[in-house]
């Protein structure tokens, strides 16, 4: 894969996405100069071949944003037939080291009309460190467009926030984006995963499960700038869905746990006889997590506690089901009390 560079590019480059857009393939990423690694601004690279893996790729320059300033994390998508870009952007007069901005493309190379800031850090949780507004990335669903962006400094407080439009909304107008008073995903020390952030989405390859790709480290502790700590290493996990339509992204999982299936987990129903009397299980408290009724011994009344909130999102009448701390009672939590079957405490 040939790259042509036509400037002296720096220590400093970040944030590659790739988009296919018009028969071509385009990334957007991020860099700074040789002379000034921090002088960072946005730049595009074209390949017109149908493999973008063994085609060559060309320089097509910066993408001008407006103004020239600490410019990052550019990522782009369509909706109603519009092309918009969407990046964070430091801007004289506002106290933050980046904000969101928005604007209409005209093609994949160039916005076109003024950009629109449509997030700024407000909340304590957006200013640790940094008073960051980072990494914005799109999914569309349920009529409405939910943006995700990170914030805070890029240790251990680094986190997801997310803003919330109509899809039948002028999306160049603030007052169409709410924002989310919490992060929506964030450190889990339970799970020993720090920091996750600068996310982007994907399905299935049958395209019925959403996909968020994300990074993390899996310990809290980091010697000298985490800007700098190498660890941040990619993880992708499942979205679900809540009732009302927004996505549950539940909680970073795990290192070695799989949260991604292309369908509903199963599984084998218990038979019991008709003349057994039944009665709904009650859920105590218990030294160990497996032992989810608290009668001192892992067995098959603690998988029918968990199949009976099956498909279910963590609450507070299942928490305890929640095994890995995924956010979803599922088959990955019956995994996890098979390996103490039997076991007596």
């Amino acid at each position: 894969m040939e790259e042509t560079f036509q400037r002296n590019y720096g220590g400093h480059i970040w944030a590659p996405e790739i988009h296919f857009i018009n028969g071509k393939w385009y990334i957007y990423f991020s860099a700074g100069t040789s002379e000034n690694k921090f002088a960072i601004r946005l730049y595009i690279l074209e390949c017109s071949a149908e493999n973008p893996v063994s085609g060559q790729w060309v320089e097509k320059g910066q993408l001008k944003t407006g103004w020239e300033s600490f410019t990052l994390d550019a990522t782009s998508f369509e909706h109603n037939g519009t092309r918009y870009l969407v990046w964070a952007q430091s801007q004289s007069g506002i106290n933050s080291n980046s904000n969101l901005y928005i604007a209409k493309m005209n093609g994949p190379l160039a916005i076109t009309g003024n950009p629109v800031m449509i997030t700024t850090p407000q909340y304590s949780w957006e200013k640790i460190g940094y008073s960051v507004n980072e990494g914005p990335a799109v999914i569309k669903k349920n009529g409405k467009i939910f943006l995700t962006y990170s914030a805070s400094a890029t240790d251990f407080n680094y986190c997801i926030g997310m803003l919330t439009a109509s899809a039948s909304s002028d999306l160049l107008n603030p007052a169409s984006w709410s924002k989310s008073p919490n992060p929506v995903f964030k450190t889990n020390e339970a799970n020993s995963q720090y920091g996750p952030g600068h996310n982007c989405f994907t399905t299935s390859q049958d395209g019925t499960v959403d996909i968020m790709i994300y990074h993390s480290r899996n310990y809290k502790n980091i010697t000298g700038d985490p800007l700098y700590d190498p660890n941040r290493h990619m993880r992708a996990q499942r979205v679900f869905w809540n009732a009302d339509g927004t996505p549950n992204f539940g909680v970073p999982a795990q290192d070695g746990v799989t949260v991604i299936s292309t369908a509903e987990p199963t599984i084998t129903p218990t038979i019991i006889p008709t003349n057994t009397p039944t009665q709904t299980p009650s859920i105590t408290k218990s030294l160990n997590a497996e032992d989810i009724n608290g009668d001192k011994v892992v067995n098959m009344a603690d998988v029918i506690i968990i199949a009976g909130f099956f498909n279910q999102l963590s609450s507070q009448s299942n928490i305890k089901c929640d095994l890995n701390s995924d956010g979803v009672i599922n088959m990955s939590d019956i995994i996890i009390l098979a390996k103490k079957f039997n076991k007596i405490f």
